[in-house]
């Protein structure tokens, strides 16, 4: 492992995420250990993440989400590693993902360096998107559009 980047205990695992986005390099992986308590260090499984994690949030049943700049994974105790959706919905945009969180109804929100995005669940699976979501960019109200300005993305006021 090399650069961690969070330790997520749930009640009965601990998942570690590590990862490194650098210049053209970008990994992220996690491993999950069932016995917190025992001092032996062996792991229950590990996972490969399309790019480095940069936000976590645990869940109610003990599945984690975690976001990076290329999509969303809930991974869980017995091992499954679910890839929920890719972050090229929004085409060209790469946005700077730093926080997630999920409501009672499935709706994950998350936060970027000035945005924030929401998926919500629509049962129908797209071909396109390989997804189960629809996607939002929730931009204040005096922002009709997002455009760049001194490379950063900005509120477009026209």
């Amino acid at each position: 492992m090399h650069n961690i980047k969070g330790i997520i205990p749930v009640s009965e695992a601990i998942f570690i995420f590590s990862g490194l986005a650098h210049m053209s390099g970008d990994f992220g992986n996690v491993l999950m250990r069932s016995d917190p308590h025992d001092m032996h260090v062996s792991f229950e499984f590990a996972a490969h993440l399309a790019s480095d994690p940069r936000a976590f949030v645990t869940q109610a049943d003990d599945s984690v989400l975690a976001a990076t700049k290329l999509g969303v994974w809930r991974l869980t105790p017995s091992g499954d590693v679910n890839h929920l959706f890719w972050m090229e919905l929004f085409q060209g945009y790469s946005f700077y993902i730093n926080s997630i969180t999920e409501t009672a109804d499935r709706t994950i929100y998350l936060g970027s360096e000035a945005f924030v995005l929401r998926f919500r669940e629509t049962g129908v699976r797209h071909i396109g998107t390989l997804s189960d979501h629809s996607a939002d960019l929730l931009l204040p109200d005096q922002c009709r559009r997002v455009v760049m300005n001194q490379n950063q993305r900005v509120c477009g006021l026209q």
